[in-house]
């Protein structure tokens, strides 16, 4: 997402929410939309619920909320494309337009990354790719913008690249690793005069050209935080 009009860091671990009435889809909020990747709201709504719940999980989620009304479900969703993703759901009864719903409250705990490159392009490029990696991402160009916004813990794996004006990628991890010891951080370079850290578990270099798989090999190779869902 764009950095003018991106949420905070912090809103990525808040709920979206919904309503339905047992079958249909009553009320889908935009961020929920926008979670299950549609943009139209309109062409969400009357759609049979458990069609944003990936098939093969459909039965146990159903189960377990009925079992834990009000408790945080763990399972899967259906995005428009396809593609699934770890979701924390929540179901309330309320009262709506004279009738008994079930409200949603649904999360994408899916591992954040937070992208930075003053290269637009390259910066939204990368976060795509992270996306595809099956991550939530915020993309930054301007460092201090992220530096204003973080906090320890919320964030999966920090991508950066090395080379830019003023704060340079190591720098900003750095200073982001004085607030948060353990995060992990991929570094992206096509060259750099700064000195690499060496012998640090909890960073990578991926030169550029990269792709998807060289960002998936680099991941893999962090420690566990970097792909951990959310809490």
């Amino acid at each position: 997402m764009d950095e003018r009009g991106h949420p905070t860091l912090r809103a990525f671990h808040a709920p979206a929410y919904g309503l339905h009435d047992g079958g249909r889809v009553l009320v889908f909020s935009e961020e929920l939309a926008r979670m299950f990747g549609y943009v139209q709201i309109e062409s969400v709504v009357g759609r049979d619920i458990l069609g944003f719940v990936e098939p093969e999980h459909r039965h146990t989620t159903v189960r377990l909320a009925l079992r834990e009304p009000g408790q945080p479900v763990r399972t899967r969703g259906l995005r428009a494309d396809g593609s699934s993703f770890p979701m924390e759901v929540s179901g309330y009864r309320v009262q709506y337009q004279g009738r008994v719903a079930q409200l949603l409250m649904v999360r994408d705990v899916s591992p954040l990354a937070v992208v930075v490159d003053d290269d637009n392009i390259v910066k939204n490029l990368l976060a795509a790719l992270m996306r595809m990696a099956g991550y939530q991402t915020c993309a930054f160009q301007q460092p201090e913008r992220l530096l204003q916004e973080f906090e320890p813990g919320i964030v999966s794996v920090l991508v950066t690249d090395i080379q830019m004006p003023g704060r340079n990628g190591i720098e900003l991890a750095a200073e982001l690793r004085r607030l948060d010891e353990e995060l992990p951080v991929i570094f992206v370079s096509g060259f750099s005069t700064s000195p690499l850290p060496q012998g640090d578990a909890r960073t990578r270099f991926v030169p550029k050209p990269f792709g998807v798989l060289d960002l998936k090999q680099a991941l893999e190779k962090l420690p566990a935080r970097a792909c951990c869902e959310l809490r």
